[in-house]
């Protein structure tokens, strides 16, 4: 059969365009091997998103705001009366002086509870020379207080950092003193009065609180104090009730941690 050459090259032209729509693949590449846009869209897929961490979870969180719940320890120094104790002549102190405070309680969301502690020593003592004798008198001032303390969350900023609370402590306590003599005087001579003292003191005001971590914090407050101490004195010459009060402003800087 002749073949008119026309034919031949429609028939050239059909095969070469076949070729070339065939997907070409790389001779060096492993038999088996998927197509390398398909690859490239899988190895994309596998990649981890915007809202999931690369390295994996399980860390603890090291964002902003308070531990809600827990053991909670204060610590600071504040500005007030320091030390207040009854006297023969009135109760003694340092006003405006430096003082420490140590509570413990338990955080509650807004809420902190807990319980104060203080204590205070004054002491003095005097040597009388007359001639070729001696006399040393020393006296012992030491005061305990005890302080419920309530604070409450008023503001919080939208991070949970900054914290805006009202506090109230409530102080009770007493004061023991001790008396001595050198060479000792003898009791009939000088007899110990029979007093007894209670105090009563109060802190109410503002405060600021910063929570550098989840369970650290530093806090700033101020607002009034109060303290007031009542004496009962029996003593030979008769019985004495006194009564002596202590109201100024205070200043407070400490830290807190919840556990």
């Amino acid at each position: 059969m002749h073949v008119q050459p026309v034919h031949v090259s429609v028939l050239l032209c059909a095969l070469t365009s076949t070729a070339y729509a065939l997907p070409q693949t790389d001779p060096s590449a492993p038999v088996g091997t998927s197509d390398p846009a398909t690859a490239t869209s899988s190895t994309m897929s596998t990649l981890p998103t915007g809202s999931e961490p690369a390295g994996g979870g399980g860390g603890e969180s090291t964002g902003g705001g308070a531990k809600p719940s827990g053991l909670a320890v204060a610590l600071g120094f504040g500005s007030r009366l320091a030390f207040v104790a009854p006297d023969d002549s009135g109760p003694t102190g340092v006003p405006g002086g430096l003082f420490g405070q140590i509570m413990v309680g338990y955080r509650l969301n807004r809420l902190l509870v807990g319980l104060g502690f203080s204590i205070g020593h004054i002491g003095s003592s005097a040597t009388y020379v007359a001639g070729a004798k001696k006399s040393t008198v020393s006296r012992g001032d030491t005061g305990f207080l005890f302080s419920p303390t309530v604070q409450f969350d008023i503001l919080r900023s939208r991070d949970g950092r900054v914290e805006l609370f009202g506090g109230l402590q409530l102080g009770v306590g007493t004061t023991v003193t001790r008396r001595s003599n050198d060479p000792e005087v003898p009791d009939a001579y000088l007899p110990d009065p029979d007093a007894r003292n209670f105090q009563l003191s109060y802190q109410v005001g503002p405060g600021l609180r910063w929570w550098a971590r989840s369970q650290f914090a530093l806090s700033l407050s101020a607002g009034f104090s109060g303290d007031h101490i009542f004496e009962a004195v029996n003593s030979p010459s008769g019985r004495r009730s006194e009564q002596y009060d202590f109201v100024g402003m205070y200043g407070t800087i400490g830290a807190l941690g919840v556990f």
